[in-house]
């Protein structure tokens, strides 16, 4: 008997109005995840401008700069298996500023880019990680493969080589109080 699968993905958006359908961004996690077997998720992308995202990558990385898209896992340690993960829980933050600066640059839709930038996140919750060139290539080919089936195409693929620059993924319960207990303020 295969079991039901519950994925739930909302998104929240702190950077205004914003002129995309968060329906779009909702496929495009619940695609990554869906390919990779996950079996429950809860899943809460937060949209937010180039302030927040640095005080955040400050805050969680000691970066002052911003960047495009940070990931907390918040899934219980003792779900994490080191293989065959079933269950995701995790905020994904996606700077909306620097989705409308890179799709302008690479001369796409910004639904693209914040696409490509949930997928990303969403990869990473699933334990992949680009910050070695074989392990890069895997991720963004599986990236441009979720976008493509989407509709949207080789987004990444399209533009310029740009691998993560720092450690976006963290585990410590910190990051889940902090982002998941700003939502529900």
């Amino acid at each position: 008997m295969e079991k039901q699968s519950s994925l739930d993905v909302t998104v929240q958006s702190l950077a205004g109005r914003v002129s995309i359908p968060h329906e779009g961004l909702r496929s495009a996690a619940s695609l990554a995840l869906s390919r990779h077997r996950i079996l429950r998720a809860n899943l809460h992308i937060v949209l937010v401008k180039d302030q927040a995202m640095r005080q955040l990558h400050g805050r969680y990385l000691g970066k002052r700069s911003t960047t495009d898209v940070l990931t907390f896992d918040a899934t219980e340690p003792n779900h994490r298996p080191q293989t065959k993960r079933r269950t995701v829980e995790g905020d994904i933050v996606v700077n909306v500023d620097a989705a409308r600066r890179e799709a302008k640059k690479r001369d796409h839709r910004l639904q693209a880019e914040m696409a490509l930038y949930v997928v990303h996140g969403t990869l990473h919750l699933l334990g992949f990680d680009d910050h070695h060139p074989a392990s890069s290539d895997r991720m963004h080919a599986m990236e441009d493969d979720i976008l493509t089936e989407l509709g949207w195409g080789a987004v990444y693929g399209a533009g310029v080589n740009r691998p993560c620059k720092g450690k976006e993924r963290k585990r410590h319960g910190s990051q889940k109080t902090a982002l998941r207990g700003d939502r529900r303020a």
